[in-house]
């Protein structure tokens, strides 16, 4: 039993701690009960006023008898707390465009890693089947249809530019123009993937200024135009292109090394080292940047600055990959040939698609195409003499 100190309500509920009149924290209560079941017995005066248990005001001042006290059966205790259910999570839907990305990307950098081995093991990639995840059976078509779009894009490049299987090349990348004659890619990729590395330039002009027309603000089409010119022999519309270029956006890349390549193409010496000063001083491992300042220091005269271009590279070759063919193209400018068919031959090894791409039509290298040793590795390449 529990009173109250304050009202001095008596509770015979032990599970209670609190009064239910004015909220006090009850006390034991060793008192004996009166006859009437649940009234405490405050004093032995049989005057005294019974105290119901029922929550009521309680007031000195009133003196009635109350109703005889009802004793309320105990309650039972309160079950365990239902644990709430969590929510639960909606299945995360990976949409055919995200895994496109994803995985595209990790062929190519596969891709361009193989092309790294100096070994002359057969080179392959496979494209493995996508995974549907959406749970949606209907979308099962989209995953076959990335697997095969993927295989049959880059297809189309490896023919040519690491497998050397030229003609089955050309056939696959005039049928993707006739199947859409406007993907502009397509035009780009027939232009310098097989007419400029053939040695068709003039075909390879024609497609990549389809390519530029389809899409003219496109900055990669529009630099690789001055590629194009410069394999063709039309030195001055490749300037003009590159100026162009470098007037719609001077610090692209790409627009930077061609206009580099459109001053060595015109001797303009001077202007090319110039051109490169700056960015191999914010990034001394610049390759593009380090190709067209060798070249031009060798054709200047400035042999000692071009050598160590070379020394540059050497450096860069202990933690990076380092294209041989920019090194083939320095020492051709300093007229040393035994090095440079060294690095042509390193390139070869590599199946390096830069060399692949310019070896017939090169500007750069003219001085090294009257050795057998370059014939030679055309051959082993199946490109024309």
């Amino acid at each position: 039993m529990k009173r109250c100190p304050q009202c001095n309500s008596v509770e015979t509920d032990e599970a209670l701690k609190f009064c239910r009149v004015d909220g006090a924290t009850l006390v034991s209560d060793s008192s004996s009960l009166g006859d009437e079941a649940g009234t405490a017995q405050l004093a032995p005066d049989a005057s005294e006023v019974h105290t119901s248990i029922l929550p009521h005001n309680t007031n000195a001042n009133i003196n009635r008898v109350t109703a005889a006290t009802t004793v309320l059966p105990p309650q039972p205790a309160l079950s365990a707390t239902r644990e709430l259910s969590k929510p639960k999570r909606r299945p995360i839907v990976v949409t055919g465009l995200v895994v496109a990305v994803i995985v595209l990307a990790m062929i190519i950098g596969a891709f361009f890693y193989l092309s790294r081995n100096h070994n002359n093991a057969s080179q392959s990639i496979a494209v493995l089947p996508f995974e549907n995840r959406s749970g949606n059976s209907d979308t099962d078509y989209l995953s076959d249809g990335l697997a095969d779009s993927l295989i049959y894009r880059l297809s189309h490049m490896s023919l040519g530019m690491y497998d050397w299987q030229w003609d089955e090349a050309g056939r696959e990348f005039k049928r993707a123009i006739e199947l859409d004659d406007k993907n502009a890619l397509a035009h780009l990729r027939i232009g310098i993937c097989y007419y400029l590395a053939t040695g068709r330039a003039s075909e390879g002009v024609r497609e990549t200024l389809r390519a530029v027309e389809l899409e003219p603000l496109d900055l990669v089409n529009n630099s690789n135009l001055v590629w194009m010119y410069v394999g063709a022999g039309r030195k001055n519309e490749a300037l003009a292109q590159a100026r162009k270029v470098a007037e719609l956006e001077p610090d692209f890349v790409l627009g930077r090394y061609q206009l580099g390549l459109a001053y060595l193409a015109n001797g303009m010496y001077q202007e090319a080292i110039a051109l490169t000063e700056k960015p191999l001083r914010s990034d001394p491992n610049d390759q593009l940047m380090l190709q067209i300042a060798g070249y031009a220091y060798a054709r200047f005269g400035r042999h000692a600055d071009a050598n160590a271009v070379i020394l540059r590279f050497r450096e860069i070759a202990k933690t990076q990959y380092v294209v041989s063919y920019f090194i083939a193209t320095t020492y051709a400018g300093l007229g040393e040939r035994e090095k440079a068919f060294a690095e042509l031959e390193n390139g070869y090894q590599q199946h390096n698609w830069r060399m692949t791409a310019l070896l017939k039509k090169d500007p750069l290298i003219d001085s090294l195409r009257d050795d057998a040793r370059y014939r030679d590795l055309l051959k082993r390449m199946n490109l024309p003499e």
